[in-house]
């Protein structure tokens, strides 16, 4: 069975993704409803495709442990990410630059590997039949049934993705640069958590410093984020011990069928 798993930091576009690859490809292992790494364990499908922002910190070392295991790497513009609201928080912001800046750096780590794909959400919702095309391309088992511009004609998500999303419509780049409302926020956010600059140049969002005269004079919105600002030094401690047994639990379930085959 090959195993999709698209990853990234919360409000990247994971769920859109999830969409368009389950509606527009040839899957038929494809969940309804957002589901960890570890815990999916039906191995009876020949492609599945299964999404959980956050699950990038199980990537390495499962990526290695499983050659037939496949991320799908959502990277959007950390200005917009903190900016984003949930559906199911209309009011409250959903995420902070700390969870970007950690996703990003797992991403960093293994953009190289084959069976690891990153795409960034502004080139999936200016060209996402291209976005679709290098998929083919990195993933060669992939059949297509739909170009990823007609998915909207065709999507059925599930309720908690309807809401994740706010409904089903076309894609489109009208949220890309939203930040741009929200600079209070942003501002908020930079001085909590540092600069942006470099790492917007890194990613290609911007090409120089320019954007940062939008900012100039704008008081900061300290509005807290959902998710935690800071985890406390135990806490920490307590998600990288649960990390290294979630990876023990899917290399386990992942070697089970494995040898029941083989015998």
């Amino acid at each position: 069975m090959e195993r999709i798993h698209i990853v990234g930091a919360s409000r990247s576009g994971t769920t859109l993704m999830h969409e368009l690859m389950t509606t527009c490809f040839n899957i038929d292992g494809a969940t309804k409803e957002e589901v960890r790494l570890w815990r999916y364990g039906d191995f009876t499908h020949s492609i599945c495709c299964t999404k959980c922002p956050g699950d990038e910190i199980l990537a390495f070392p499962l990526i290695y442990f499983d050659k037939n295991l496949y991320f799908i790497y959502m990277l959007r513009d950390p200005r917009d990410v903190i900016a984003s609201f949930h559906g199911r928080a209309r009011d409250e912001y959903w995420t902070n630059l700390r969870a970007w800046r950690e996703s990003a750096a797992i991403m960093r780590r293994l953009k190289g590997h084959r069976r690891f794909v990153s795409v960034r959400y502004e080139d999936l919702v200016a060209r996402a039949d291209a976005v679709q095309k290098m998929l083919q391309e990195r993933l060669p088992f992939l059949e297509l049934k739909l170009p990823f511009s007609e998915y909207h004609q065709h999507a059925a998500p599930s309720g908690a993705y309807a809401t994740a999303m706010r409904g089903v419509r076309p894609i489109s780049s009208g949220n890309v640069g939203a930040w741009r409302r929200h600079r209070p926020r942003l501002v908020a956010q930079m001085n909590l958590h540092g600069p942006l600059a470099d790492e917007l140049i890194e990613f290609g969002f911007e090409s120089d410093r320019s954007w940062l005269a939008d900012l100039a004079g704008v008081e900061p919105d300290p509005a807290p984020s959902r998710t935690p600002e800071r985890y406390p030094r135990g806490k920490r401690f307590r998600k990288a011990v649960r990390r290294w047994l979630h990876v023990i639990v899917y290399m386990v379930r992942r070697w089970r069928p494995r040898r029941r085959a083989v015998a």
